[in-house]
């Protein structure tokens, strides 16, 4: 089993179309939105439930209308007291120079 690193990091309140992919053959293609993102992950309000600890591909949508696609794991989730969703936080176990510069951009721009 993995140890995931899920340190405290700056995180922006930033809301972005996301799309998260499984790569590991559990549940297809989960949509939903940014509700916070940091350089060590995100946290996504989601419209489907995601299975714990899975690696997944997270596409998220910039405002430009490009996207940065990321490879993520996910650390927890919740379901939403309204029950209109789950609410996880998306692990970026490893990110290259390229993400690093695209998110710090976003940070910078919130």
């Amino acid at each position: 089993m993995a140890v995931l690193d899920i340190r405290p990091a700056p995180e922006v309140k930033l809301r972005l179309p996301l799309h998260v992919v499984d790569t590991e053959g559990d549940f297809g293609v989960c949509s939903g939105e940014t509700v916070g993102l940091g350089l060590h992950g995100v946290v996504a309000h989601m419209e489907g439930p995601l299975p714990s600890t899975c690696e997944t591909t997270v596409q998220v949508e910039l405002p430009d209308g490009s996207e940065v696609v990321l490879g993520a794991v996910v650390a927890s989730g919740t379901s939403d007291a309204e029950g209109d969703g789950w609410t996880y936080r998306l692990v970026f176990p490893h990110l290259d120079q390229f993400d690093v510069v695209v998110i710090r951009s976003l940070l910078h721009a919130a």
